[in-house]
């Protein structure tokens, strides 16, 4: 009697043998193959990024002196994100740390770049070394201690000038290195007020001016209160 019934592919009574293959030997290579086509659609990841947003985008620094730049990655959509870019210089302006952007300013002056670079992307900020310097402080008032807020401060005989900003700070840039007298406008509550500074290359000359109150000026009244009444006076 015949049987022609099959076991796992084989007749039975007959001996076979499975020729197959071990599972990794078709993973790995497909792996490495949709890997590869993963990369070619991809390329240069950089290439999505907008580019490079440097702060400050340009600045005047002093001979000598050290401004600290930061970078963010600004991409096509406008998203913005931290960066870690390699620092470069052009222009014989002065130095920079490679992986921090410490910028310090050479000892003469002229213009140049600071430059970041990610990948195939780079941004980069003007820069300006003068050897002029600046005139810095803050005004403040015997009824405004905290400062006071608009006054013009001069330097007498140039057209150097600022206004204070409502914390009583000024800051006057670009002066040639020299001595020279500065001074506040008067105002409607207080007299002006001068001062001998020097200012030297590159460098800030700080000066805090104290202004007195105007003669003729009416006191501010004050509130005086006794036990069961309450009034103002005039000190």
């Amino acid at each position: 009697m015949t049987n022609d019934s099959t076991k796992g592919g084989c007749a039975s009574g007959v001996r076979c043998s499975k020729n197959i293959w071990p599972r990794h030997f078709i993973v790995i290579p497909l792996f490495i193959f949709f890997n590869l086509l993963l990369l070619a659609g991809c390329g240069d990841i950089t290439s999505s990024l907008g580019g490079l947003s440097l702060s400050p985008a340009s600045v005047t620094v002093g001979v000598r002196q050290s401004q600290a730049f930061t970078a963010v990655f600004q991409s096509s959509s406008g998203t913005l994100s931290q960066a870690s870019p390699t620092w470069s210089v052009s222009g014989n302006i002065g130095t920079i740390s490679v992986s921090t952007g410490l910028y310090v300013a050479g000892s003469t002056a002229g213009t140049g770049y600071v430059i970041a670079t990610a990948g195939t992307v780079t941004g980069q900020a003007a820069v300006t070394v003068t050897a002029n310097g600046w005139i810095a402080g803050k005004v403040t008032g015997e009824r405004d201690t905290s400062g006071v807020d608009s006054v013009a401060v001069r330097v007498r005989g140039t057209s150097y000038v600022d206004s204070t900003d409502p914390t009583g700070h000024y800051s006057i840039a670009n002066v040639p290195p020299g001595d020279y007298e500065i001074y506040t406008d008067v105002t409607p509550i207080y007299e002006s007020a001068s001062a001998e500074v020097t200012v030297a290359s590159g460098e800030t000359t700080t000066h805090y001016f104290l202004l007195t109150v105007r003669a003729g000026v009416p006191e501010i009244p004050t509130t005086t209160i006794f036990a069961g009444f309450s009034g103002q006076e005039t000190n």
